[in-house]
């Protein structure tokens, strides 16, 4: 079977769907948590995303999309990753706090809970 390449290409309107979609991601109030992986996943979409539409920026009709992409990787690469320290089972209370003094205290929260929330 010969190779299609007509299969291959991106159009216009289907970068532009990705775009939405990347940004809506980047939107949503639970990109604030992301964890190391769900970061870098999401800065290699955007990256992507930034890689197709540089190789088409010499079309006029992609100068817009080139731009929005460009303000979507800049604020994939503000976002932080969640650090997660591994507290010991003895510093945890009876309701999975952290047992010590302090003014704010820090909450445990083991794998699986809390993010899902």
């Amino acid at each position: 079977m010969p190779h299609d390449n007509a299969r291959r290409r991106r159009t216009l309107a289907d970068v532009e769907i990705r775009v939405g979609v990347l940004g809506s991601k980047v939107d949503h109030p639970s990109a604030q948590r992301l964890t190391a992986e769900q970061h870098e996943r999401l800065r290699a979409e955007a990256r992507t995303l930034q890689w197709v539409v540089r190789e088409r920026r010499h079309r006029a009709e992609w100068a817009d999309l080139l731009a929005r992409v460009e303000v979507l990787v800049e604020r994939v690469e503000q976002l932080a990753p969640v650090v997660e320290v591994d507290v010991p089972a003895q510093a945890r209370g009876e309701d999975d706090r952290v047992v010590g003094e302090g003014p704010r205290p820090v909450v445990f929260c083991p794998p699986g809970r809390g993010r899902d929330r």
